[in-house]
């Protein structure tokens, strides 16, 4: 009876092997190794720095990845405000970004700042990485990375914010080199050698309708739009 008995237990043993060894089989078939990336929400970030740093390629096995620490490491990244990382059956990743918004770039000694919407320091780079433009007249001693430039700076950079709006509805935004907010009366706008006076931000976007008129035709000299709302605006142009 205790043969019949260890008999059994051997053919239980050889049956959950065989179990175990068929599903580790299975596991580790081709089709389950991630073939795709999707890639979602990235516009500041090319795909390969999102990938690279978070240890992610294809013919990764979806057991030895981590979601938590790709989600981490993606985080990290200056310009990333979320990150999720998904596993897709059978062979798909889906990383998915939220990126924090670029106002612009603050000059800073030989270096510049990358400023978000609320005037969070980004990144500071020895050169621009992005079609943005400089802001001047922002007030500030020193900074520190992922904190505001001072509350001194928030209505100038509400006021941005604004500008940018309008801006990048027009499809202008690339164009315009700096813009100084020194003063929020008298807000001078640069578009390679033509000086913008806009005034303040009131009617800004008629404001910018005229300068997309008056740029296709002058690249340089003093357009003052500061009585748009009038119906006038003086061009002088340089010679």
């Amino acid at each position: 009876m205790k043969k019949y008995k260890t008999v059994e237990f051997t053919k239980w043993l050889y049956g959950i092997g065989a179990i175990i060894l068929f599903v580790v089989i299975i596991l580790f078939l081709p089709v389950w190794y991630i073939q795709e990336i999707e890639l979602v929400g990235n516009y500041y970030y090319n795909g390969n720095e999102i990938l690279k740093v978070a240890a992610l390629d294809k013919g990764m096995h979806p057991l030895s990845i981590d979601t938590k620490d790709a989600k981490k490491a993606i985080e990290g990244l200056p310009f990333i405000e979320h990150a999720n990382v998904k596993y897709q059956f059978p062979n798909t990743l889906r990383v998915e970004v939220n990126e924090k918004r670029p106002l612009g770039y603050v000059a800073f000694h030989d270096s510049y700042l990358c400023i978000n919407g609320d005037g969070t320091v980004l990144e500071q780079s020895k050169e621009k990485r992005l079609k943005l433009p400089v802001l001047e007249g922002l007030q500030f001693e020193y900074f520190v990375l992922g904190e505001k430039l001072g509350t001194e700076n928030a209505e100038k950079v509400s006021t941005m914010n604004e500008m940018m709006g309008v801006l990048d509805k027009y499809g202008f935004t690339e164009k315009v080199t700096s813009i100084d907010l020194s003063n929020l009366e008298e807000i001078h706008l640069y578009v390679d050698k033509l000086d913008v006076i806009i005034g303040n931000i009131r009617d800004f976007d008629k404001k910018v309708k005229w300068l997309v008129k008056v740029n296709d035709g002058y690249s340089m000299g003093i357009l003052d739009l500061t009585s748009i709302a009038h119906g006038q605006a003086v061009l002088t142009p340089l010679d």
